[in-house]
């Protein structure tokens, strides 16, 4: 998922995400709700369907009931709770854990861990159509990464000439009208 050509689209994620999973052995499977990018909250969902498994989203509470799972969902100003039988996905709030902050251990653990790298050849039922540019019904026209900034405002001064000319016609009670500048 490398490919900085590839289109920002929802299909840039779902496709190979399911297409990886399908490599795994789960009974359970918690992403995020939505990208802060995007904003579509489609690409767990998207990842359910390829799957062919239920998928529950906004889960404030997760609990494992045998081989089931209890979700309390926040649904507008109230909260469903609904079971589902596993596998299944869920797209998670922020709500549904508190953040833990790794020790400096825990950092120098992390650093030395090996990970893990799958390539296209580990993508499970994941035709080469379906990837990047060619896979993306988003087309591009145009895209930049330098932000426009707005024009300075221009102050023009009065020449000396136009300031004498005024002042001449303003003392000879001439019946020029001055219109204020706004």
């Amino acid at each position: 998922m490398r490919d900085r050509r590839a289109a920002p689209d929802t299909r840039r994620w779902h496709i190979p995400s399911a297409g990886a999973l399908r490599n795994l052995d789960y009974d359970l499977i918690i992403t995020g709700r939505q990208a802060i990018d995007g904003d579509t909250a489609q690409v767990g969902p998207q990842i359910a369907e390829h799957l062919g498994i239920p998928v529950i989203s906004y889960a404030e509470g997760i609990e494992v009931d045998g081989d089931s799972v209890i979700v309390k969902r926040q649904y507008e100003d109230r909260h469903h709770m609904l079971k589902a039988k596993m596998p299944v996905l869920i797209t998670a709030l922020s709500e549904l854990n508190d953040p833990r902050y790794m020790t400096p251990g825990g950092i120098f653990d992390a650093y030395d861990a090996e990970i893990t790298t799958w390539g296209r050849a580990n993508l499970v039922d994941v035709e080469d159509g379906d990837l990047g540019l060619k896979g993306s019904p988003t087309k591009i026209a145009k895209a930049s990464d330098k932000v426009r900034k707005p024009p300075t405002p221009t102050v023009r001064r009065a020449s000396p000439r136009c300031a004498r000319s005024s002042a001449t016609s303003a003392a000879s009670n001439s019946p020029v009208s001055t219109l204020p500048i706004l």
